[in-house]
């Protein structure tokens, strides 16, 4: 966790002031700020007076790419068509439907790291429909979700139970995911009374609307009326009663593979983005008790705990995690996926002349 802390220089914030500071911003490392067109690219260039980086983790050097521009393109086919000209040389979040498109090109490479991001759909409970436990249950089985990644992720992605991913610190093997059994959905939402006349509203954005449209698609099934609608933020604007959506299809990044950088601003009564409006006075008290102790056994009982208590109540529809793919020009050298989501370029080459 020390490792993603951003280190600044105190007495120039002081004298800027954080304004002042996201215009000509000062940090460390291997690359400094060189300019930027505000949303549409930031420019970096090679430090040279920086250290090299420690010796044990040769090579020990400057930077040897000069310049980097990172450019904002929110379509896909714009990003795979900008690589395929070499108009970028790294694109990454790509839909895996897109991956057979890009394997067709000679010139550009696929990678991929295991899934440090957790993707699901949190229920807005503030509807009557949603408080009923057995209502959200039903959605969990009404899903079949190892489809959704057959299908729409080339089984590329892990199936959970929960939001834990599988090498998050404290997570239950033995806690199975909700099973597909779509007559036990219908058994559970007909003992519910379950407002068929009603138009679910499921809100996504880009990035999960392919899980948005698996579950349009499996709640019609059912018999539920359903629409999707894509948003731009990857948070909704409004939680509660007053908001518009329903279901809302999103995701959280957890790098450090530390549950409480999820269950904490996700799932608490107090978390940060708990759009759900999701409150359990126990997985509260629980997480109090988790922060605080440094016994790993401790809090591996906690965190078995908590998950516990989330597939129980069932606050979201749970998903999954999705391996993630980033496309590369074939001239790009030493170029390697971060887990934490970093673009770490200090080593990286291009074989032809630099752009």
């Amino acid at each position: 966790m020390l490792s993603l802390q951003e280190i600044v220089p105190e007495k120039y914030i002081k004298e800027v002031g954080l304004e002042g500071f996201n215009e000509k911003p000062i940090g460390t490392g291997p690359y400094k700020f060189a300019g930027r067109k505000k949303g549409n690219e930031i420019i970096l260039k090679s430090f040279d007076d920086y250290y090299g980086g420690p010796a044990e983790l040769p090579p020990v050097q400057i930077a040897p790419i000069k310049h980097l521009v990172f450019r904002v393109a929110p379509s896909y086919i714009e990003q795979v068509s900008m690589l395929k000209k070499r108009d970028c040389n790294i694109i990454f979040n790509i839909p895996s439907d897109l991956i057979p498109v890009l394997r067709m090109s000679k010139d550009v490479v696929i990678q991929s790291i295991p899934a440090t991001r957790s993707v699901f759909a949190e229920l807005n409970l503030s509807r009557p429909y949603f408080k009923d436990v057995r209502v959200r249950r039903a959605l969990n089985h009404a899903l079949d979700v190892e489809t959704i990644l057959k299908q729409k992720f080339m089984g590329k992605g892990q199936r959970l139970s929960t939001i834990f991913l599988p090498n998050t610190t404290g997570f239950d093997p033995g806690l199975v995911a909700y099973p597909y059994n779509p007559q036990l959905a219908k058994r559970l939402l007909a003992e519910a009374n379950f407002p068929y006349g009603e138009i679910i509203l499921i809100y996504t954005n880009q990035s999960e609307l392919l899980f948005a449209d698996g579950i349009s698609l499996y709640l019609t099934k059912l018999g539920i009326k359903n629409r999707v609608k894509v948003v731009k933020g990857a948070r909704p604007d409004y939680i509660g009663e007053n908001a518009p959506w329903d279901i809302f299809a999103g995701s959280w990044g957890n790098s450090t593979l530390e549950p409480t950088d999820i269950i904490d601003p996700k799932l608490t009564g107090n978390g940060s983005s708990n759009y759900s409006g999701f409150i359990s006075h126990e997985l509260d008290m629980i997480m109090e008790k988790a922060q605080k102790t440094m016994s790993p056994s401790l809090r591996t009982k906690y965190f078995y705990r908590i998950q516990r208590i989330l597939y129980d109540e069932a606050p979201m529809i749970f998903g999954y995690a999705p391996d993630e793919f980033y496309a590369v020009t074939s001239n790009v050298i030493n170029f390697h996926p971060s887990v934490s989501g970093m673009l770490e370029m200090h080593d990286v080459t291009l074989e032809e002349k630099e752009r």
